[in-house]
């Protein structure tokens, strides 16, 4: 359909209330006097809580008589929708704290941890059944670690992201409450922002993000030109991951596998920053393919993936 998108009743509506506390420089003077603190040699801390609260107690459902065809325009048929009882509710706390040290002019220390977890219960989940309620309960957090020294920094990532146990790896094929593998009245499965990478290829060409999973990835950085004019370094990084719900992966197994990525960069400031990129992933049993997992397939093995990329940024 096209057009203005129209409201058929208020009642359907989705309310939401927020809170939020934290401590963090906002004004010019703040961020002159966090400068202060770091060329001291004091560490600075931020940190953040974010809560968000939403319901739904009502949704709007077409509901046609078993004798009556419906026309493909739903828009069209305002006979046929009524309202019926959702009853859902979700809470949603994130946490988010910094530190930055540099105790001295060559030596810098940083962390950053967020951690996040979805509660709630969706009494009638389909709108047309209401013995479809589905429990909520979601978490992920994710650490970023970082030493200076010099020219080098090295430091260790870690993530999680809880799952769902159920089979077929629906929680990434996408699910509506009945999959062809049953009904699922849990959603466990917590996903990370697709923005966010930590790879070149496990989660973000294979799995499309992380979920239902742990991962480790510890990071070497240096540089060999320094200088305000021109900056030349690479990193290299390895990363394993886990399952941590193993039966929502072809292979029904507890390792996703290990991927070592390393990077170059060349940059002129204020004209260009050219990077190239190399990544192999070896995976691991819980990516390999049972016999007749989907369309009579035989079973297999996965195999070693590698990718090669580079990069131009122009600065004007």
């Amino acid at each position: 359909t096209t057009g203005q998108p129209y409201d058929l009743e208020q009642e359907d509506d989705v309310w939401q209330a927020e809170l939020a506390i934290y401590s963090r420089p906002e004004t010019h003077h703040d961020l002159l006097a966090r400068r202060k603190a770091l060329f001291s040699g004091r560490p600075v801390i931020d940190w953040g809580l974010y809560v968000t609260y939403r319901a739904q107690s009502m949704v709007s459902t077409l509901s046609p008589p078993k004798d009556v065809e419906v026309a493909n325009d739903y828009v069209a048929d305002f006979e046929y929708w009524e309202l019926a009882q959702r009853d859902a509710w979700l809470l949603t706390p994130d946490l988010w704290l910094r530190l930055d040290w540099r105790p001295d002019p060559k030596t810098r220390i940083y962390a950053a941890l967020e951690g996040v977890a979805v509660f709630g219960n969706i009494g009638n989940s389909t709108g047309s059944d209401p013995a479809t309620a589905v429990e909520v309960m979601q978490w992920g957090a994710a650490l970023e670690t970082n030493v200076t020294l010099g020219l080098v920094s090295f430091g260790l990532d870690l993530g999680a992201a809880s799952g769902d146990s159920a089979e077929k790896w629906e929680s990434y094929l996408g699910r509506d409450g009945a999959t062809p593998w049953g009904a699922d009245n849990k959603l466990n499965s917590f996903s990370f922002n697709r923005n966010y990478t930590v790879d070149m290829l496990l989660y973000r060409e294979v799995l499309g993000g992380v979920s239902n999973s742990l991962y480790f990835r510890p990071h070497f950085d240096f540089d060999v030109i320094p200088t305000e004019e021109n900056a030349f370094g690479g990193m290299i990084s390895a990363l394993y991951a886990m399952a941590l719900e193993p039966d929502a992966y072809p292979g029904d197994a507890r390792n996703l596998g290990l991927e070592f990525d390393a990077h170059i960069f060349y940059e002129q400031t204020n004209r260009f920053l050219a990077t190239v990129g190399f990544g192999a992933l070896f995976p691991f049993g819980a990516l390999d393919r049972p016999t007749n997992f989907i369309f009579d397939l035989p079973g297999k093995e996965a195999e070693w993936a590698w990718t090669m990329q580079g990069n131009l940024f122009l600065v004007f």
